[in-house]
């Protein structure tokens, strides 16, 4: 039992796992919102959508070491999967975050082998949890120059880890964990996100150990906010540029299928960085 409703999960051996968990709901380039209440039992047997990636035509150079697993994308990919030992809310045992890689662009909760939690969980005996959250065009477009509604829109994204926190702040103890005891961890893009939660006024609280492995946004301290805002404007415009579409049609922006959206943005990195 958790916050919104009931969720039927899986045994193996000791772990109980609990997959595709939704914790949010967004509009594209809307700020996440808190799931509705269901009424009987939610299926929490398999893992949920990930966020759709820019198309990839070739085999990663990594594949030997690191073996890709991917699956079915949808924007709508607000999901999370957790890992526990003991299901009672009084034992509190110590929670693991994971914000996976991909540079802000790709990845996904379970696209590593490694990223299952079930052997972490039992070798701590600890809590793990797995998230995953709106990328690259979805995650990042800013839109703040078409009116004030669009502000935040480069940070949806974020903004998606961090209700998944506070996601795990108010239902952790109903998979044993304790919600004063949170480590995020991180690596490569994950290790950004980690990062980024570190400096994140609404985090404060919901999180309080930190590690951020082989990790980027290490060049936050150089970087002018204005100048960076302004590229990131400038990307968005060429954007709607490409897509025929105005500053006033942002609506007609969120109706735009993904293949175009993620093509039209793809472009405009390139021709923005020209001027």
């Amino acid at each position: 039992q958790i916050k919104g409703g009931r969720l039927r999960g899986l045994r193996e051996g000791k772990t109980s796992s609990f997959l595709g968990i939704r914790y949010a709901e967004a509009e594209r380039f809307g700020a996440p919102k808190s799931v509705q209440p269901w009424t009987g039992i939610k299926n929490a047997q398999v893992w949920g959508p990930v966020c759709p990636s820019p198309e990839q035509s070739n085999v990663s150079s990594d594949e030997l070491v690191f073996p890709h697993r991917y699956f079915i994308a949808n924007e709508h990919c607000q999901y999370l999967n957790v890992w526990t030992q003991n299901l009672a809310p009084a034992v509190k045992k110590r929670v693991m975050v994971w914000m996976h890689g991909g540079g802000f662009t790709n990845g996904a909760s379970m696209e590593s082998y490694a990223y299952d939690g079930r052997s972490l969980s039992e070798f701590g005996d600890v809590v793990v949890v797995s998230v995953n959250h709106r990328l690259n065009i979805l995650g990042t477009l800013d839109l703040s120059a078409y009116g004030a509604q669009h502000a935040n829109s480069r940070y949806t994204g974020t903004a998606d880890l961090l209700a998944s926190l506070q996601w795990v702040h108010d239902n952790i103890e109903s998979f044993g964990g304790d919600p004063g005891n949170v480590m995020i961890f991180g690596q490569s893009g994950g290790g950004g996100k980690v990062v980024r939660m570190m400096h994140m006024p609404a985090a404060k609280g919901l999180f309080h150990k930190v590690s951020a492995q082989s990790g980027g946004n290490n060049a936050y301290r150089e970087t002018d906010p204005a100048a960076s805002i302004k590229a990131q404007q400038t990307i968005a415009a060429h954007t709607l540029k490409n897509l025929n579409l105005t500053g006033d049609q942002i609506d007609k922006l969120k109706a735009v299928p993904y293949t175009a959206l993620i093509a039209a943005g793809a472009a405009a990195l390139q021709s923005a960085a020209k001027e």
